[in-house]
């Protein structure tokens, strides 16, 4: 509810304007968007978020566990952060030409934590698109490699 004076041309009150709005879409939308982004947070996955150059924009709580950084050190950062320098150029090329044309990319990869231990995860990297269908963010969702 909104309240507000009503004013006339030379700016006397003459009234009230009450407005009324509806939100229960918005709050029901909100209590989806909270549940969404616990199960994200909290995923047993390691979840990334890009930009359209590799920056991260979020990291989840597993992806901290996992790495050893903390959230405020990596976003912002390129996700070439984490490359090991043990996997050939080539198949980050093809990764990258993957997802940049639109399509989901699903593999193996050889990464780096924080304190310069390697491990390997199974990933797979998707564009995010908005409605007319351009790319706008890539997710990175992976799972470390058992063996």
């Amino acid at each position: 509810m909104k309240i507000l004076p009503y004013r006339t041309a030379d700016n006397k009150i003459r009234g009230i304007v009450i407005t009324f709005v509806d939100v229960s879409a918005l709050k029901i939308s909100e209590q989806k968007l909270q549940k969404l982004s616990y199960v994200v947070q909290n995923s047993p996955n390691i979840i990334v978020f890009t930009d359209l150059k590799g920056q991260i924009e979020y990291v989840n709580k597993q992806f901290c566990h996992i790495t050893g950084y903390q959230q405020q050190e990596v976003v912002g950062k390129s996700i070439s952060i984490l490359k090991s320098g043990e996997m050939e150029e080539e198949l980050y090329q093809e990764l990258w030409e993957t997802i940049t044309t639109g399509d989901k990319w699903s593999g193996q990869l050889h990464n780096r934590t924080k304190s310069g231990d390697y491990y390997w995860e199974e990933a797979t990297i998707f564009p995010v698109k908005d409605e007319t269908e351009e790319i706008i963010n890539f997710i990175k969702i992976a799972s470390l490699k058992e063996g």
